[in-house]
């Protein structure tokens, strides 16, 4: 096996450690929440918090990182997971529960990290496969997370009953999920390289000044996916967001139920890399790839609003809504990561990625906020109607943005490449 391949595996294993947590709690947190007497308004703001924390917390992870290494603000951020999941598996109040959320948000800064480290080890070509390995980590632990909820609900009441008065139902299901994150924890001490800090680097691998930065963020070439990955998780984190509550309401839904779906969600998205290995080395797929998650997204949003419908025939429709939107999730993120990276110096691999975390974070708070109140004020599928509507928009945006040349890890054209080395050969050979 290649050594690239070596170390990738390494980050996909932390990645997936690291996030199995966050499969645990999604669907945990709305029954939590309200056997804590939350209103549907204080849910979706609860699911908001952590990418919240995120908006203000990935940026400065990121840059952090290109100065000191990346090693070590990843360890910093899974610590701060396994913390989260101890807090909610002994929340008592809505406070608590909050606080668990914004720990959570902050382990989650260590995945812009890791992307960095990825895209620190890959070449320009490569990296929207590798983000998309990473993003399709996230599904995956959408599929682990909720099995493990789904097999730990049954004994959870019986863990409750010895020690009622700091344990509850939820308690069980919230220490599966801190293992996980130690686990995580463990394989980065154990598997990461350590970087050198920005001073001992190389003086084209140091820290990017804040003033480039900001030029780069002006640059069409990557401020127009940020627009377009922006609009897509606000519709898409909105949609998830009231879908617990939504299922509750118009399908009647368990928990076990709920579970499963969110499972089927994981399956979609961990499917996507599947599809970036059949793009791989064609430049022009990443964009028509974003199209193709859009398109994916906004048939599942029609599946639930038909779904919200006809509830009697609705089993394969929510299987189908739910593979779809997670499928389509990772192809836009994935791909939207992947051209910001290569767009970007590598000096600056950090910065960005932080950068295009933030903004979808602040996508992920608007989101669910925005369909909360969508969901509470006039019907519980208007989330989904109106979050189609928007995605058109979103399409526009994607048909402006530049189509890059294939470029080198040197940042030349490849054509400028090839040129260069004709020219160094010896005369006459």
């Amino acid at each position: 096996m290649p050594k690239g391949a070596g170390r990738q595996g390494s980050v996909f294993s932390i990645t997936l450690a690291s996030v199995v947590g966050l499969g645990i709690a999604y669907p945990l947190l709305t029954y939590q929440a309200m056997a804590l007497g939350a209103s549907p308004q204080a849910v979706t703001l609860l699911l908001a918090l952590d990418t919240a924390v995120i908006l203000l917390a990935a940026p400065l992870a990121g840059r952090l990182s290109d100065h000191i290494g990346r090693k070590p603000v990843i360890l910093a951020g899974l610590a701060c997971g396994i913390t989260a999941y101890l807090v909610m598996a002994h929340a008592g109040s809505m406070g608590w529960l909050y606080l668990s959320r914004a720990l959570a948000g902050l382990s989650l800064t260590a995945t812009s990290v890791l992307q960095a480290y990825v895209a620190d080890r890959t070449e320009p070509q490569e990296r929207a496969l590798a983000m998309s390995k990473i993003n399709g980590c996230f599904g995956l632990a959408f599929v682990v997370g909720p099995l493990v909820l789904w097999a730990t609900v049954p004994f959870a009441g019986s863990v409750a009953a010895l020690a009622p008065q700091s344990l509850s139902e939820f308690s069980l299901p919230s220490y599966a999920a801190a293992a996980f994150a130690l686990l995580a924890f463990g394989l980065a001490i154990g598997l990461l390289k350590s970087g050198a800090p920005g001073a001992q680097r190389p003086a084209a691998h140091r820290a990017t000044p804040l003033r480039q930065i900001a030029g780069l963020m002006g640059a069409r070439r990557i401020f127009l996916p940020l627009a377009v990955l922006v609009l897509v998780i606000f519709v898409h984190e909105g949609a998830i967001a009231v879908f617990s509550l939504w299922a509750i309401q118009t399908q009647a839904s368990q928990i076990d139920q709920v579970a499963a779906l969110f499972a089927i969600t994981g399956g979609g998205a961990f499917a996507a890399p599947l599809l970036f290995r059949f793009a791989r080395g064609q430049w022009r797929m990443e964009r028509e790839l974003v199209g193709f998650g859009i398109a994916a997204i906004a048939l599942g949003l029609v599946a639930l609003v038909i779904a919200g419908q006809n509830p009697q025939h609705a089993s394969w429709l929510l299987g189908a809504a739910m593979s779809a939107l997670g499928l389509g999730v990772v192809l836009v993120l994935s791909s939207v990561q992947g051209l910001i990276s290569c767009a970007a110096p590598a000096s600056a691999q950090g910065a960005m990625l932080g950068i295009s975390h933030g903004a979808a974070s602040f996508a992920r708070v608007c989101g669910p906020l925005w369909s909360g109140f969508l969901f509470a004020e006039f019907y519980p599928s208007a989330p989904f109607t109106i979050g189609t509507l928007l995605l058109a928009i979103s399409v526009v945006l994607l048909w402006l943005v530049p189509v890059p040349a294939r470029q080198q890890a040197t940042g030349f054209a490849a054509s400028d490449v090839r040129r260069k080395a004709k020219q160094m050969e010896p005369s006459g050979v």
